[in-house]
């Protein structure tokens, strides 16, 4: 458990594990500090990558141009 952080734990991966790689995950939410804790503008983040709705939409629109044109997309919520 992280004690300087309310209801925080962290997860550790082996570093041999291809299927999480952070340096290539991005967290995306309204408010930063939601999803990573603060920190001084100079120092990166370990656990989490932030980025604004409004940033990703135009980096998904600029690097994936009509990619979702004609399809349904289903978002299951889970708790």
């Amino acid at each position: 458990k992280l004690t300087k952080y309310e209801n925080n734990y962290i997860c550790r991966t082996d570093p041999r594990d291809v299927a999480r790689v952070e340096s290539k995950t991005f967290l995306v939410t309204a408010d930063k500090y939601a999803s990573v804790p603060h920190s001084r503008q100079d120092v990166k983040c370990i656990l989490g990558q932030w980025m604004a709705p409004d940033d990703m939409k135009q980096e998904l629109d600029d690097r994936l141009p009509g990619c979702m044109s004609g399809r349904m997309l289903y978002v299951i919520p889970f708790r």
